[in-house]
């Protein structure tokens, strides 16, 4: 009996922990998307917006994942174009 107890827990923390790193994942190419908005039926922050209406865990996740690798593309960017605009 404890062996089937062990297998299950060993399961569940292995499918939440999927679930985590699924979930970064989208985060992180929504916030890929978002720093190349084109025109489109439904934008990426749009998109974005309407996931973050959503209370479950995995939207959060998403969320804020997808915010914080907008935020680090965007530093990335600024700094480049400083360290171009020094060079020249």
């Amino acid at each position: 009996m404890n062996k089937i107890v062990k297998a299950g827990v060993i399961g569940g923390i292995i499918y939440g922990l999927s679930e985590v790193c699924f979930a970064m994942g989208k985060g992180h190419i929504l916030g890929v998307l978002i720093t190349g908005e084109d025109e489109k039926v439904l934008t990426p922050s749009e998109l974005l917006d309407s996931i973050s209406d959503d209370n479950s865990l995995t939207g959060r996740i998403i969320t804020k994942y997808a915010k914080y690798e907008k935020e680090k593309i965007l530093r990335e960017l600024e700094a480049k174009k400083v360290f171009q605009k020094m060079e020249s």
